[in-house]
């Protein structure tokens, strides 16, 4: 059978990724790899590459790593990616919780997550991601410089202390720094 399309699903979480190859034939039947998981993490990008060397059967066959687009946990894989010249696609979660929901499976695990993800880029016409100019910036600074929780951590704290202003005050943005630096300061 001529393979039309390989995939590589990828269900993304704070420490670490599940992932998933898979490949679709001219018969529309598909075929998916055992799930692996890598750290979220510069070390754990490498190790995921190096792993899809054993699955990837042609450069000639269209190659799209697939994602969900969870909070900021995928960023750093989706720029690692993308700077390494791979095609990403990354997908809102309700489109992947939708299309979870017509198969058969109705359990909720990573690995199987990964699976439904991979399916899912097999089955559907992808949009590709490309990084917001800034986006990309950031990121080529800080990747492997910065770990994820770090990020995450940071952005916990900053939603935190947002939640906690009174909405009489959010009334521009400055009135939120000001906010934030004397939340900061003691105040």
């Amino acid at each position: 059978m001529n393979i039309l399309k390989q995939t590589i699903g990828i269900d993304v979480s704070y420490k670490s990724f599940d992932a998933r190859f898979g490949t679709t034939n001219t018969q529309q039947e598909i075929n998916l790899s055992a799930s692996k998981s890598f750290k979220n993490s510069l070390a754990g990008f490498k190790l995921f590459l190096r792993w899809l060397k054993k699955y990837v059967l042609s450069d000639d066959i269209p190659l799209v790593f697939v994602m969900e687009a969870t909070g900021v946990y995928y960023e750093q894989l989706a720029h690692f990616l993308f700077q390494h010249g791979y095609q990403v696609a990354v997908i809102l979660p309700n489109k992947i919780r939708n299309y979870a929901k017509s198969l058969e499976s109705k359990s909720k695990t990573d690995p199987l997550d990964a699976a439904v993800i991979t399916r899912f880029g097999l089955e559907r016409q992808l949009h590709l991601w490309t990084p917001l100019p800034r986006q990309s910036k950031r990121c080529a600074i800080s990747a492997g410089n910065i770990n994820p929780s770090k990020l995450t951590a940071r952005k916990l704290k900053i939603n935190s202390t947002l939640s906690m202003l009174p909405s009489s005050r959010i009334g521009s943005l400055s009135n939120v720094k000001l906010y934030i630096s004397n939340s900061s300061n003691g105040r």
